[in-house]
């Protein structure tokens, strides 16, 4: 009501100003400032604008010439950030001969191979493709025994990964030697692997397995009592994932050639093609 009231008397003191101006404006205008009087009513019309405009916004609102703290989309102003920058997601599963070796070709091959730097100080390690994965999976360190170069499913206990992620690693200095660290989207992409059972795939990868009785060999063998109903690790025993697991990390672990925390399992090539596609098929 009080903003009603505030332009009927705006709008009456325009009225009077025009009359009570009339003779005023005409001399103006006969000693040729013409301009001087549109000038004179385009400031009484706007101000007149301005209230009636003013009169229209809620009281808490800012006016037109205020700031709200906002600006229009176009990544300037205040408003919160849509998340496009969002750190890449590996729900699928992430395997040495796709995601891994290519890193290692492009950062890590100049040194670690015959002739390199990396041999040339006496470690032997050597990242060429048909050679890298049995050199770093379960593979002890050249340089100091204590440690494991990839331990599949702990990459904090993987001397591969913390050489590539810690500033100051337990042994060695930060990989790559002496150029820029790898980005955080592929520290990101090899911790994956690594806490997905270091699985190089590839040709590896199980052909002929069905997912169905791969799903049931992992419930007749009580699998998730340390892995999870969904195949994820530290259910019990810190037990390392093994979504995507292939079939030679299974031959290896569950048949003999390396320790299991429930033994050796007598478990045939059908079967354990089975189970590494029911594990990739998660």
């Amino acid at each position: 009501m009080q903003k009603v009231q505030s332009i009927t008397h705006s709008a009456m003191f325009l009225l009077l100003m025009g009359f009570a101006g009339c003779d005023s404006l005409g001399e103006a205008a006969a000693q040729g400032t013409e301009a001087s009087l549109r000038t004179l009513i385009d400031l009484l019309l706007t101000d007149f604008t301005n209230q009636v405009a003013d009169s229209f916004l809620p009281d808490d609102s800012p006016s037109a010439g205020e700031d709200n703290g906002h600006e229009d989309h176009d990544g300037t102003g205040d408003e919160p950030d849509s998340g496009g920058d969002e750190p890449d997601q590996h729900g699928e599963a992430v395997t040495f001969v796709a995601d891994v070796q290519p890193i290692l070709n492009e950062r890590c091959i100049n040194c670690h191979a015959p002739g390199g730097f990396a041999q040339m100080v006496g470690i032997p390690w050597d990242f060429r493709e048909d050679t890298a994965f049995d050199d770093l999976v379960n593979r002890v360190s050249s340089q100091d025994a204590d440690f494991t170069l990839v331990v599949p499913g702990d990459p904090d206990s993987s001397l591969m990964f913390l050489k590539i992620s810690s500033e100051s690693p337990p042994v060695g200095e930060l990989m790559p030697l002496g150029g820029p660290p790898l980005t955080d989207g592929e520290v990101r992409l090899i911790r994956a692997w690594v806490e997905q059972g270091a699985v190089k795939g590839g040709d590896d990868v199980a052909s002929g397995g069905s997912a169905d009785d791969g799903e049931m060999l992992f419930a007749d063998h009580n699998c998730s009592a340390c892995h999870c109903p969904d195949a994820g690790g530290g259910c019990a025993l810190s037990a390392p994932a093994v979504v995507g697991a292939a079939v030679e990390l299974l031959d290896t672990f569950l048949r003999g050639a390396e320790s299991h925390a429930g033994g050796t399992f007598p478990f045939d090539d059908q079967e354990i093609a089975d189970l590494a596609a029911y594990l990739q098929s998660l």
